[in-house]
């Protein structure tokens, strides 16, 4: 069996057979030095192709331009088409006939409730 370094190099790349792989699984969960050891392995796994990754983008040729496009696009200040426009005046129409509503009830409630004292 190799030593665990190389052991689990072979597993996160997957280079292991079904039966071996199972049993690392095993063995991980009963050996606490190979486990310590796979969660170093894998996290500087994860972090190197993260970090390739972030290398293969900063280097796309095609990066600077779109990058121009996509600051263009949210810094233009686009017009509101005449749908919206419409929607947005239906919406305040809506909205202020029920704050009149609103208070044509609570004038109800409170004027024709209250009955004055008598004298």
């Amino acid at each position: 069996m190799p030593d665990n370094g190389d052991y689990i190099a072979d597993y996160l790349s997957g280079s292991l057979s079904p039966e071996e792989m199972k049993e690392f699984e095993a063995r991980l969960e009963t050996d606490e030095e190979l486990n310590k050891e796979y969660q170093v392995l894998a996290r500087g796994m994860e972090h190197l192709k993260a970090s390739i990754m972030l290398e293969e983008i900063e280097n796309d040729p095609d990066l600077p331009e779109l990058e121009k496009e996509y600051a263009a696009y949210f810094s233009e200040k686009k017009e509101p088409s005449a749908k919206t426009k419409f929607r947005k005046a239906v919406w305040r129409t809506l909205q202020a006939a029920a704050f009149v509503g609103a208070l044509l009830l609570i004038r109800t409630f409170l004027f024709d409730m209250w009955v004055p004292p008598s004298i």
